[in-house]
């Protein structure tokens, strides 16, 4: 058994809930889609400066409905206190992940081509 298989298999048993900024993005809704089929909670946090609500309606489609229910959509900026405070039962995501796709969205914003 693989490290990354040892990994599944420990999420599986003991689910957690994520955090993953820059959702609709290209390497964010990948990861989003992974949490959810190894039945993770994932929180998507998402400006859509970068991203696409295609991205997410994509994931909906590969996942199935009882683990839909485990994924919260929300519309914001990661930089802004009051939209990372939007609609968050239950406090903070327990881990959190930041996707690549965030951090370059937010260079890209800084140092425009």
């Amino acid at each position: 058994m693989t490290a990354y298989e040892k990994l599944q298999a420990k999420l599986k048993r003991r689910p957690k809930k994520w955090l993953v900024t820059g959702a609709a993005g290209f390497i964010g809704s990948h990861l989003t889609e992974s949490l959810l089929k190894l039945n993770q909670r994932v929180v998507g946090l998402d400006n859509y400066s970068t991203g696409s609500a295609a991205n997410l309606e994509d994931v909906r489609k590969k996942i199935p409905p009882l683990q839909r229910r485990s994924f919260r959509k929300i519309a914001g900026d990661i930089t802004r206190p009051v939209d990372c405070r939007k609609d968050f039962r239950g406090g903070i995501a327990h881990n959190t992940v930041n996707s690549v796709k965030a951090m370059c969205a937010a260079r890209w914003q800084i140092f425009p081509l």
